[in-house]
Order: C-alpha cells, then sequence, then structure tokens
C-alpha cells in the first residue's frame, strides 16, 4: 500500500502520492498539485 498526504485548499480536500526516497527521505509527489488544485508550490 502506498503512503498519501492531503492538502485542504479552500476547504477542499486533495491527496498526494509519498514516495520512498532511494536515497534519503520519503518524497511527496505533486506532479499533479497546479493540474489538480490551480495552485503551485513555493520553496524559498
Amino acid at each position: 500500500m502506498q503512503d498519501k498526504c492531503f492538502i485542504e485548499i479552500g476547504g477542499k480536500k486533495y491527496e498526494l502520492p509519498v514516495k520512498k526516497g532511494t536515497v534519503g527521505p520519503s518524497v511527496i509527489d505533486v506532479r499533479d498539485l497546479y493540474k489538480n488544485t490551480g495552485h503551485f508550490t513555493f520553496d524559498p
């Protein structure tokens, strides 16, 4: 079973897959974030 992460924007929940890292920690797959939510990520 694959782990999942949930994000809530404007009262609506979205599901994002969590992938195991080959080196280091697991990662949240945000490939479809913009397509599904209309939002980008910000990583300063």
